[in-house]
């Protein structure tokens, strides 16, 4: 679906609890929470000269969109997310996003899904998570399921 991608994994607590309580509310599945830097690249990206960035902020209410994407099969599929916009230093010039859930294919996502989150108060808007809690990683997001998709390096 999307190869190989270079994600800032985020392990803080406020984050997974939101993400699993969205996957609930919206009735998709969980997945690693984690900012997308880039994706859809041939092999996994060499980041070692990559720094991490002290901490990153969360800016804008939660988007959804709709795109087609390929699978592993290279089939047409519609990929539908719903995303928050990330502030992420040393990466200005990338739109990182963190995404907090995910269809395959089915319904789109509607307004209603998106005005649900702040209104249960599952919005990040200006939390700041800290360099502890990131992580530079390649991920392998081959498969159309995103509970399917791992970290590799």
């Amino acid at each position: 679906m999307f190869k190989y991608c270079l994600w800032l994994v985020v392990n803080d607590q406020k984050v997974i609890e939101q993400n699993k309580k969205i996957a609930e509310l919206l009735n998709t599945k969980p997945f690693i929470p984690h900012i997308t830097i880039n994706h859809s690249m041939p092999t996994p990206m060499f980041y070692s000269g990559i720094h991490r960035p002290n901490n990153i902020y969360f800016v804008d209410q939660p988007t959804a969109s709709t795109s087609f994407v390929r699978d592993e099969d290279n089939n047409m599929r519609l990929f539908h997310a719903i995303e928050q916009k990330v502030y992420v230093p040393y990466f200005k010039d990338v739109e990182a996003h963190m995404s907090l859930a995910y269809r395959i294919d089915g319904e789109p996502f509607t307004l209603q899904d998106l005005m649900r989150i702040p209104i249960l108060g599952l919005d990040l808007i200006n939390y700041k998570v800290q360099k502890k809690n990131l992580k530079i990683k390649n991920a392998s997001c081959w498969d159309d399921n995103p509970e399917k998709w791992y970290i590799i390096t």
